[in-house]
């Protein structure tokens, strides 16, 4: 079947001069992306030493232990959308912290820390992977991909209990996605606290965030 030009022309049209609604729906694709940078700053504790003032890549790359080079890269990139800020000194390049990176920080009282870790745990982000699964059988994807229920896992992989109690413990999370994590998982135990949409689990986890 030959494609229309007329259709070509359209579609090249439509993103010469997108709309509302194109921008925004790519904006959250696109969000996927930037989650793994966001995610590899965090695992590095980058935010927490640009607490105490602005550092130099060679500095950060030290205390990150990391590749100078590659660590300037992820910053420049987090840079653009507002978390952390290049600034150049002659030839060296330092960065600061922002106020949306300050949310990166494991001390923050808001910090995102705890969810990010959450996020990447493959425990827990295997079972959105199958989210197709549980919305086609409405049965349980945890369990699929984990071959048990979430509070035996919980209770047999101590690291994973942590990272479960503080980020449920903790973190804000949208009503609507409560209900479909309540659905790949089904966790019978979660109340969902209207007022703020905060959730809490009838588990009483190990608390000790060294671990983490």
């Amino acid at each position: 079947m030959v494609a229309d030009p007329r259709d070509r022309e359209r579609r090249r049209q439509e993103w010469q001069q997108p709309s509302t609604e194109l921008i925004h729906l790519n904006m959250i694709l696109n969000s996927y992306w930037l989650y793994y940078p966001i995610h590899v700053a965090v695992r590095l504790g980058v935010a927490d030493p640009l607490k105490d003032g602005i550092k130099s890549i060679e500095d950060l790359s030290v205390l990150t232990q990391t590749d100078a080079k590659s660590l300037y890269r992820l910053l420049r990139a987090l840079s653009s959308i507002g978390i952390f800020a290049e600034i150049k000194v002659g030839s060296r390049s330092s960065f600061r912290i922002t106020p949306m990176a300050q949310y990166l920080r494991q001390d923050s009282g808001s910090s995102v820390y705890d969810m990010i870790l959450y996020a990447s745990y493959h425990a827990f982000r295997l079972p959105w992977e199958n989210l197709i699964y549980s919305i086609k059988t409405g049965k349980n994807a945890f369990e699929k991909v984990n071959g048990m229920c979430l509070f035996d896992y919980l209770q047999k992989n101590h690291l994973a209990a942590n990272i479960f109690h503080w980020a449920m413990a903790g973190e804000q999370l949208n009503e609507a996605l409560v209900s479909m994590f309540v659905l790949l998982i089904n966790l019978r135990w979660v109340l969902l606290h209207t007022n703020n949409h905060r959730v809490f689990a009838n588990y009483h986890a190990h608390t000790d965030r060294t671990a983490l």
